[in-house]
């Protein structure tokens, strides 16, 4: 007689009680041969045995994803915390964003099956600059032969279609400059003495480059965070040899003709009621070591538009080797401003003195850093 083994929970599945009722029914079958009643029991626990493997290893994958999510779960709650202390309001979203992921149902082997249906984006329309430089394009057929009479057929119609952007690579230039000495020839004005054409190259002169090339790398280098080295490469592809450091010494030539406009600025911000004050770290080559220094760039923000239309907002930045509240001393000394935001670094206090050194100053602190300290644990 066959009988399934009992099961260790001591109750069988559903697929084991299907199992049991296929064998009663082999058991109760008086024709059946013993041959065949021994294959078919057979088979029918070989099912079992599969189903009982497969569904272990089901559980086992539902226990390994439960950890997987709570893993997750306590990584986001760290990020959140991180993003807390270093960007201050901006990472608040992140705390209740957990149905974001769609991870943290409160069923953990509940699927979401339902996936968001992706907006296709509309092609915007294409902004061409008025002064922009256009090159005209002519396209003709390739046999202009008239099939008749064989003349040169000509254009009955053009049709003007949506142009397209190209760039022109840049290329390199010699600029030579030649200085000449002109006189009148006339007799009666040979008592005159000649005129000589003067020098224009205030800024760049005996320097070997004109001031748009420096312009150019300090642009590359300030606004679009492009090393010298990038610029002495492309150099390198039209065969020309100017050097990084080349480069490095004609822009720091360059600021010093900037530095009565950098002057003008800090006045005006200094000049206003309320100001705003911050510094962040800068990684810094160190000569001679090889490796990198830390260093630290100021930054002074006017930005009275709210109450003060007629003003215009202006940030003053300025390189220090050293995240000392002397810096902000020096820059703020004799100074109008009345209110100074800053963050809760203490390097700042020294600003606020009511001992003469500065114009008497009211604190004003970040709420973005007061709501850190309610999510720290």
């Amino acid at each position: 007689m066959l009988a399934l083994p009992p099961p260790a929970s001591g109750k069988l599945s559903p697929i084991g009680l299907l199992c049991d009722g296929i064998l009663s029914a082999i058991n109760t079958a008086p024709s059946l041969p013993e041959s065949a009643r021994v294959a078919i029991g057979t088979q029918v626990s070989g099912i079992l045995s599969m189903f009982s493997l497969a569904e272990n290893r089901v559980e086992t994958a539902k226990k390994q994803i439960r950890d997987l999510r709570k893993d997750v779960r306590a990584l986001k709650e760290r990020l959140a915390v991180l993003n807390q202390e270093h960007f201050g309001t901006s990472s608040e979203r992140s705390l209740d964003s957990d149905t974001d992921l769609g991870i943290w149902n409160e069923d953990p082997d509940e699927e979401d099956e339902q996936e968001e249906a992706v907006k296709a984006k509309g092609k915007g329309a294409r902004k061409i600059p008025k002064d922009i430089k256009i090159r005209r394009v002519d396209h003709y057929p390739e046999d202009m032969t008239c099939c008749t009479c064989g003349c040169q057929m000509k254009s009955i119609k053009a049709e003007e279609r949506v142009g397209s952007f190209q760039i022109v690579p840049e290329h390199v230039v010699l600029v030579k400059d030649v200085y000449h000495t002109c006189a009148c020839n006339r007799d009666i004005c040979k008592d005159n003495k000649p005129v000589a054409a003067k020098a224009t190259k205030f800024i760049m002169r005996g320097r070997g480059v004109e001031t748009g090339l420096i312009v150019e790398a300090a642009t590359q280098k300030f606004f679009e965070s492009n090393a010298t080295y990038r610029m002495e490469r492309r150099m390198a592809y039209d065969k020309i040899n100017l050097s990084r450091q080349t480069i490095g010494r004609n822009i720091i030539h360059l600021s010093r003709f900037l530095r009565p406009v950098c002057e003008e600025l800090l006045e005006y911000i200094r000049s206003g009621s309320v100001a705003h004050m911050d510094e962040t770290p800068l990684r810094i080559q160190a000569p001679g070591t090889g490796k990198s220094d830390t260093g630290y760039l100021w930054a002074i923000c006017r930005d009275e538009r709210r109450w003060n239309p007629d003003t215009h907002p202006a940030v003053y930045y300025e390189y220090a080797p050293t995240r000392a509240g002397e810096v902000a001393e020096r820059l703020l000394s004799g100074s109008l401003i009345e209110y100074l935001q800053t963050d809760g670094y203490a390097g700042y206090n020294r600003l606020f003195r009511t001992d003469g050194t500065n114009h008497p100053m009211t604190p004003v602190r970040c709420w973005a850093h007061a709501r850190r300290k309610f999510h720290e644990p």
